[in-house]
C-alpha cells in the first residue's frame, strides 16, 4: 500500500504504471516473474509503503503469476 507519493512498477510481462497514494498493488508471484518498484519523488515530496510478503506453500511456488 502507498501510503504517501508514489511508486513506479513494472515487470518482464509488459506490466507497467505508477502505484500512487491510497492504491493497493496485489499479485501473486508464483514462478518466473522480475519486477521492479522504484519510488519516483523530487526534493519536495516524500515516500512512504507498506509492503507485506507471504510465503506461498510449497504447491504454489511455481504456479503461473497472477495479476
Amino acid at each position: 500500500m502507498i501510503l504517501e507519493g508514489k511508486f513506479y512498477h513494472e515487470d518482464f510481462k509488459g506490466h507497467k504504471g505508477f502505484i500512487r497514494a491510497g492504491d493497493v498493488q496485489w499479485l501473486t508471484k508464483g514462478r518466473g516473474i522480475v519486477h521492479s518498484e522504484t519510488p519516483k519523488y523530487d526534493e519536495t515530496s516524500r515516500v512512504r509503503a507498506l509492503q507485506i510478503w507471504i510465503n506461498l506453500s510449497r504447491q504454489n511456488k511455481m504456479i503461473e503469476p497472477i495479476f
